[in-house]
């Protein structure tokens, strides 16, 4: 038995306008043009004997120089894209005798024999015995006596990134989620240009702390060679094909589990059920935390007042909550609802007692805005990080200039170190931070700064208002009080105090949100931790805060989903802010001020073509609690939505 890794690249037609739509294996016939591919390298394994043939496919990524935390992120969705959509191509769960797939399966065939025969000629890799796949396998390959495998997902991840970094000093490996991240300086990118393959892999095996999956394929057998996927060990803990379950695989399910740390309870994930498809009478189901079909949990709501959007927002959160148990570990869900109409208050009792949900009023809220949250991967200077965003925020709801920015700043920092937190030090990053009410007072008694600006009415905006707990032995982590449903009533308020709220609390929510870490995997499952709801979110949106598009962009890997519910399509698309290239999921119930513009970028489809043109249409005929949807990449669904007081009356009948 042995495996063989083969290069090939994908092929760039220009004709007809560009891409490689021609190609049987393009993005386009695989159904994935509109979302970011692979395009560097596709790995292929082949593992024999002959009459039990495996397949393996591992895209590879490659990124050279800055790469800032969005490349990061893009080519993750790159590589896990690219191998879901392959696999689903090539062997789908169902109808793999279709006459698609078997065409897709002989064309990808060829060219792998074609690369092996090239290998075998320009003398790559000259230990591996090309003859096997290329005489001795070729006549079971041409003929499907094969099965694509995941087995090696365990040990490498579904796929690769390979970073060289400017930034980098050291080489490093882990596997994060269901990708293999590789780092190397960025010099090696040329250096490694000139070595031979063996040698590249002997510098990886010798040099880089690789993750303990990883170490498994190169562990040393009772011999002190090195062993293999042949080796006794580890095909007993093989993952199960994707093909067939036999007995034998079945009672080792437990045995990966154990080796990557995972529980196999709660295979289901969690189940949110939107409503019933219209004509089909299905239930239309969202798995949030299933990244097999969605890459992140960010949702976008959309509909006129009156259309049902609440009603269903309402059974979106109560879903969470209750179903929670179904998540990895059935780790609570905490849910932050920032409430601008008073829709989830006290005067809302169903949904309070459905979600037995916490009610905050803008009054002594307690959490501390300049709490400092130490994470495991150091940040230095945290104080300046967490003033710094304070001050940004203010000076962006208020429009204050360089120089009220800069005292407000050195209020902040004097008011850190009146508590003996140095920012350079931290040792004392552990002491008692200072709540707002203190920075006030240092800013309120200097004789020297001015009173009569916008930077005295921000202060004195939520001094007066007493929004923030002034006692810091009464605060809380933000984290820690996100247990279960919380909604922040800003009903009272007016918009610009609405909007700095939010503002303040999501500049804190992210911080400790990076400070607590990835969530778990288990298996295609991400642990949700965090979910945040902006109720009419579209004034919020307008503002550009920064931290709302932080969250969105980095929540997936912290098991954090954003619901942004809003009016108009066009909410999503503010100034230089396009919040919808954040959002997989749509939810459009009847929208009266409707572009067909808005609907391409929501539903990805061709400017004035006939699908832009029905949608429009369908869009502004809508009933109340029908809705539109388009989960992912998947076609757009008409629906009679499962409302809230639908699901009430469900709940009330199965307590009684």
């Amino acid at each position: 038995s042995f495996l063989d890794l083969l290069k090939f690249g994908r092929n760039h037609s220009k004709k007809q306008g560009g891409g490689f739509d021609a190609y049987l294996l393009s993005a386009r016939n695989l159904g994935f043009e509109q979302r970011p591919t692979c395009d560097d390298i596709l790995m292929v394994g082949v593992e024999g004997p002959v009459d039990n043939i495996k397949i393996y496919i591992h895209p590879v990524e490659v990124k050279i120089g800055g790469i800032p935390q969005t490349e990061i992120d893009k080519a993750k969705e790159q590589v896990v894209n690219t191998y879901t959509s392959m696999y689903k191509a090539l062997w789908p769960d169902e109808g793999r005798n279709f006459l698609e797939c078997k065409l897709s399966r002989n064309f990808f065939i060829q060219l792998l024999l074609v690369s092996c025969e090239k290998l075998r000629l320009y003398n790559i890799y000259p230990n591996e015995r090309w003859d096997l796949v290329i005489d001795e396998y070729r006549e079971a390959l041409l003929n499907e006596k094969y099965v694509f495998s995941s087995q090696l997902d365990l040990y490498i991840g579904k796929g690769t990134i390979v970073f060289f970094k400017t930034e980098c000093l050291n080489k490093n490996g882990d596997i994060i989620g269901d990708v293999c991240m590789l780092e190397f300086p960025e010099k090696m990118g040329a250096e490694y240009m000139v070595c031979s393959a063996e040698e590249i892999e002997k510098q990886i095996k010798d040099e880089i702390e690789l993750p303990k999956q990883l170490c498994r394929l190169y562990m040393p057998d009772d011999t002190g060679n090195e062993s293999n996927t042949d080796d006794a060990e580890i095909k007993k803990e093989e993952v199960v094909f994707l093909d067939t379950q036999s007995a034998e695989e079945t009672d080792n399910v437990s045995l990966i589990a154990e080796l990557r740390g995972e529980e196999l309870a709660n295979k289901m994930g969690i189940e949110v059920c939107f409503g019933l498809e219209k004509g089909a009478g299905a239930e239309l189901k969202w798995f949030p935390n299933d990244t097999d079909q969605l890459f992140h949990t960010n949702m976008g709501i959309i509909g006129t007042m009156g259309t049902g959007k609440t009603q269903f927002t309402k059974s979106i959160i109560t879903q969470l909550y209750r179903n929670h148990s179904h998540n990895v570990d059935s780790h609570d869900v905490g849910i932050l609802i920032f409430d601008y109409k008073g829709d989830y208050n006290q005067s809302k009792k169903d949904f309070v007692e459905a979600t037995d949900a916490t009610i905050y009023q803008p009054y002594h809220l307690p959490f501390n805005p300049l709490a400092l949250t130490k994470s495991e991967v150091f940040k230095p200077l945290l104080p300046i990080h967490i003033a710094n965003a304070f001050k940004d925020t203010i000076s962006k709801a208020y429009g204050l200039g360089p120089k009220q920015q800069d005292t407000l700043f050195q209020c902040i920092i004097e008011a850190y170190h009146n508590c003996g937190i140095i920012e350079d030090d931290p040792s004392t990053w552990s002491n008692e931070p200072p709540t707002f009410e203190q920075v006030y007072q240092r800013y309120a008694n200097d004789d020297e700064i001015k009173k009569n600006d916008s930077l005295a009415a921000a202060m004195n905006k939520l001094h007066q208002f007493q929004i923030f707990e002034s006692k810091t032995e009464k605060t809380k982590s933000l984290f820690e009080l996100l247990s279960g449903v919380v909604v922040i009533d800003l009903s009272i308020f007016d918009p610009d105090v609405q909007n700095l709220i939010v503002a303040i609390t999501l500049d804190l929510f992210y911080s400790q949100m990076q400070a607590v870490g990835s969530s778990k995997m288990q298996g295609k499952y991400r642990q949700l931790t965090k979910i945040i709801l902006v109720d009419e979110a579209d004034n919020f949106m307008s503002q550009g805060f920064p931290s709302l598009k932080r969250i969105l962009k980095e929540g997936r890997e912290f098991g954090v989903g954003t619901i942004l519910s809003t009016q108009f399509l066009n909410h999503f698309g503010t100034g230089d802010d396009d919040y919808s290239k954040y959002v997989l999921t749509w939810v459009v119930h009847n929208v009266s001020d409707l572009k067909l513009g808005d609907v391409d970028f929501v539903f990805k489809t061709q400017a004035k073509s006939n699908e832009s043109v029905t949608l429009y249409n369908d869009i502004k005929k809508l009933d109340k609690h029908n809705s539109i949807v388009k989960i992912g990449n998947s076609k757009p669904q008409y629906i009679i939505d499962r409302a809230f007081w639908e699901l009430w009356r469900d709940i009330k009948g199965l307590d009684n």
